[in-house]
């Protein structure tokens, strides 16, 4: 599955926020056509694998939505991030994260490169991102694509020393 976020902003001031969600349910959504290369680290699969036996869409789609709006109310406060990074994954991990058309912001302000390698250490208290570079430098980002694997298999990540 994954989650798609895209907001909408005037100024400074957030208008709307549209997320979408994809979840593979049946086994012919991760069938040998629809899978990526076998050499990626996790590989798919789907809800009706992982439980053993089929689900109802409608009730499952009840469930994510009631789990979702049950969420809504606290967006703002501190267990929110706590929860989030708590599950985040690959943390402690190195990551290649590309920003895009932005450049990302270490903490002591500098401009960095629009893609930046770094061990995934967690969350700011506003939900960005924080990594550690390979120089040791601190980086928060707030708008990004994470690539959770290196460029090419054969060229893992060194460890940071």
């Amino acid at each position: 599955g994954g989650v798609l976020v895209e907001a909408s902003w005037s100024g400074e001031t957030l208008k709307a926020v549209i997320i979408g969600i994809g979840i593979n349910i049946a086994p012919d959504s991760v069938s040998a056509v629809n899978l990526p290369p076998a050499e990626l680290n996790f590989p798919a699969t789907c809800v009706e694998n992982a439980l053993g036996h089929p689900v109802d869409r409608l009730e499952l789609l009840h469930d994510i939505l009631q789990e979702f709006l049950s969420w809504l109310p606290r967006l703002s406060l501190m267990d929110f991030i706590h929860e989030w990074e708590t599950s985040l994954a690959f943390r402690d991990q190195w990551v290649e994260l590309s920003s895009g058309d932005t450049s990302l912001l270490s903490q002591e302000g500098h401009v960095t490169a629009p893609s930046e390698e770094g061990k995934l250490i967690g969350l700011t208290q506003e939900g960005s991102l924080k990594l550690i570079t390979r120089t040791g430098e601190l980086v928060t980002v707030t708008v990004g694509d994470i690539h959770l694997r290196p460029a090419s298999a054969d060229q893992p990540f060194p460890p940071l020393d």
